[in-house]
């Protein structure tokens, strides 16, 4: 339910659907292989887009990282006609894949390229996505926090999960997830990974 207050339309052409969902695995196969835009597939070919403009700014090491996802999803062809635990088996892989292969190019990255213009427009195109995610996710949950002043912790602590603050908040608060706590350290902590005025 957290994730499907976050997310955009999964399809343009299911209106009757209503907001993005992660109910079904046919959902997150959706989410993750649909050639429109809102998809992990359309968001790494964006990425290699951004990144072939400054190839020449990016070193080897860096480049093959981004080269192995862009021939990954290439291979992960979207398909209409799939079962379930095909969609399931997929979609886990692929995102299983992405997870692990962003943090790989930024910290490949910062051993290997030279800190030139090139490497301080992934920095700064990196901490704007972060501060963009950050305060859609705040955004969104405000309404709900409105209506419901006290979230269960359970749900907090998904949010931060989600956003991969929850650490961060247990080292730094040191008890359960309180709203105003969570708005805090998403928002305004100088020292949270996450929060928007770090990454600003």
């Amino acid at each position: 339910p957290m994730w499907n207050r976050l997310l955009p339309p999964l399809d343009t052409n299911t209106k009757e659907r209503g907001r993005g969902s992660l109910i079904t695995r046919q959902d997150r196969y959706r989410l993750v292989l649909q050639p429109e835009d809102s998809s992990v597939l359309s968001t790494v070919k964006r990425a290699v887009a951004n990144a072939e403009s400054i190839q020449e700014a990016l070193s080897p090491e860096a480049w093959a990282t981004l080269s192995y996802l862009r021939t990954l999803f290439q291979r992960a062809r979207f398909k209409t006609d799939v079962s379930d635990e095909e969609c399931a088996r997929v979609a886990l892989r692929l995102t299983a894949e992405v997870t692990r292969s962003v943090p790989q190019f930024f910290a490949i990255a910062n051993r290997t390229m030279l800190g030139d213009d090139g490497w301080r427009f992934c920095e700064v195109g990196e901490k704007l996505e972060r501060a963009i995610i950050t305060a859609n996710a705040v955004g969104a949950i405000s309404k709900i926090l409105i209506q419901h002043p006290q979230p269960s912790d359970i749900q907090l602590s998904a949010l931060l999960r989600l956003l991969g603050t929850r650490d961060a908040y247990r080292r730094i608060f040191q008890t359960r997830a309180e709203p105003t706590a969570v708005l805090e350290v998403l928002w305004q902590h100088p020292e949270a990974p996450r929060s928007v005025l770090r990454c600003l």
